[in-house]
């Protein structure tokens, strides 16, 4: 659930930062492919969840694991306003870019944005394995921290 809260608090994040111009604009969390063809809008799209499971504490500490999410941002566009798609997107990265933390989604639970770099091959191969076309887009990394106490039957290490 905490993965599910980070990606809506992405996209609340990039919807409050559309000017009012771009106010038609949709930001949806679903398969880039879903979207009308010729809605202006983003599409965020879950590639990939896995927990890092090198951050787990010893036994005895409290619990806190890394829950990584390869998140794909892209733009779309009817040709008319082509442009306006890449503004878009140019609008989101900023936001992320300038807003990493995102904050504590729960008194437990907190999360980050990186943005990612990959090749043009990288997301070339990205998109045809999706089975759409390719769409303006950025590759995004939203790390989510979990902390969890102790049980009490667990303190010492030992399961009772």
């Amino acid at each position: 659930m905490s993965a599910a809260a980070a990606v809506d608090r992405i996209r609340g994040l990039i919807a409050a930062a559309l000017p009012d111009e771009l106010s038609d604009a949709g930001v949806v969390i679903g398969h880039p492919g879903a979207q009308e063809e010729y809605a202006l809008g983003l599409s965020l799209f879950v590639l990939q969840i896995r927990e890092d499971a090198t951050w787990r504490s010893h036994p005895g500490r409290a619990t806190q694991s890394l829950i990584e999410v390869d998140l794909l941002v892209s733009a779309h566009a009817p040709p008319e306003r082509g442009f306006e798609g890449i503004r878009l997107l140019e609008i989101a990265s900023e936001a992320l870019r300038t807003t990493p933390e995102l904050g504590a989604l729960s008194p437990q639970v907190s999360a980050e944005v990186l943005l990612r770099a990959p090749s043009l091959d990288e997301m070339a191969s990205l998109w045809q394995a999706m089975g759409t076309a390719m769409h303006p887009s950025v590759l995004c990394l939203v790390r989510v921290a979990v902390n969890a106490a102790v049980p009490a039957g667990d303190r010492d290490g030992t399961e009772r």
